[in-house]
Formats: C-alpha cells, structure tokens, sequence
C-alpha cells in the first residue's frame, strides 16, 4: 500500500470526490517531505503560530511586565492570572509580518488589512 493510498482513503471520509489524485497531487520521496500543490481547503492562516512552549514563554517572560507594557501601548487587558498572561505573549509566537508575506507568496491569500489590538482578554 502506497502512502498516497493512506492518503487518500483518509481523504476519502472527508470529500466525496471519485478521484483524489486530480485534486491532490502528491510529491513523495525518502528525502523530501509529502507536499501538496496549491491546496489551501479554501483558508488560510489564522494565526502566526507558535515559537516557543507556553511553559518556556511563562519561564521568559514576566506576566506584570507583559500587562504594563500592553496597558502603555494601549491594549485593554484582562487574565485570570500573570502566568496565563505570559503563555500568550507575543514573542511566543511567529511574526505575523512573516506569516502574511509567505501565504501570499504562496498565492494562498492577500493581505488587505493590517490589524492592531485594542484588547486581550485570556481566561
């Protein structure tokens, strides 16, 4: 049994479609990993994704500090606790700069519109 096989049988369950292999094209080698061409289910990113551990962002960053520093810039804040806080800091996280030039070189989305936060609320 191939992996495309696998693949496909999996796929199977979620889109009813006769013949995958027209829809998925599937590049398999020892030394290259699988990769779909121009597959994107019709989403995109919805984040930047993770650098770092919510445990290693608590150990680095300090949750009092990370609340002063967003209430100066601005951003509302409300957490059950500093710890929490500091899971979701930014520098856990990939910049989203990154992010958004690569899905759209990709041809997967376009930016449009950048946003900045008003509020974070971790609970």
């Amino acid at each position: 049994m191939s992996i495309f096989s696998i693949i496909s049988d999996v796929l199977k369950l979620s889109f009813p479609f006769k013949d995958l292999n027209q829809f998925f094209p599937l590049i398999f080698s020892p030394v290259k990993p699988i990769i779909f061409e121009k597959i994107s289910f019709s989403s995109t990113a919805h984040g930047s994704g993770r650098t770092m551990s919510r445990t290693q962002a608590k150990k680095e960053v300090q949750g009092e500090q990370l609340l002063k520093d967003m209430q100066k810039k601005g951003i509302y804040v409300r957490s059950v606790s500093m710890s929490g806080l500091a899971e979701e800091a930014g520098v856990a996280y990939k910049d989203i700069n990154e992010v958004v030039k690569t899905v759209e070189l990709a041809g997967i989305s376009k930016p449009v519109v950048g946003l900045r936060p008003i509020g974070n609320v971790k609970g």
